[in-house]
């Protein structure tokens, strides 16, 4: 079992508000759940239509799937980082790693985005507009959770929790 720092330690941050912060990672994984059913209705519909001999339903399959297992990826951070809580200071260590899997679940949702985008140009020049509409529909999710990701990453460098990423 995991047994987090006392608090006071030099690897913890402290939290303007420890019960909002218990309560919003709940929250999280509630709202979680939501999305993945919805998106259930991309990936499921989207493999369904593949296996039907539907090219166009590429991206509902493709970008349902990423898009799930996104959302799966930010509830982890966010619960990883919630578990850390003792008091009203959490680790440092758990902001680090959440802001890092943030960026890596971002670049995987925005190389998506761009190879959706690309299998959809193929397919508008070889005939078929309708693989252009799909990725639009698609894409414009897998863009708004990049974009989010994007916030939240950027907020705990902000908020001066975490350290700028080293390059």
């Amino acid at each position: 079992m995991y047994q987090p720092m006392p608090t006071g330690g030099p690897d913890r941050v402290r939290v303007p508000d420890a019960r909002r912060m218990r309560q919003g990672a709940w929250r999280v994984a509630r709202a979680a759940v939501i999305v993945i059913v919805l998106l259930m209705f991309f990936s499921a519909g989207g493999i369904a239509m593949l296996v039907a001999g539907e090219a166009p339903a590429l991206p509902f399959a493709v970008g349902g799937v990423v898009a799930q297992l996104s959302v799966v990826a930010l509830v982890v951070g966010v619960l990883r980082v919630r578990v850390t809580l003792v008091g009203d200071t959490v680790a440092r260590t758990a902001l680090v790693a959440a802001r890092r899997l943030f960026a890596t679940v971002r670049v995987v949702l925005l190389v998506t985005v761009a190879l959706l985008v690309g299998y959809a140009v193929v397919r508008l020049v070889t005939g078929d507009p309708w693989t252009l509409l799909t990725t639009g529909i698609v894409g414009s999710v897998l863009w708004l959770l990049a974009l989010g990701l994007g916030r939240l990453r950027d907020g705990l460098v902000d908020s001066g929790t975490v350290p700028p990423a080293s390059h």
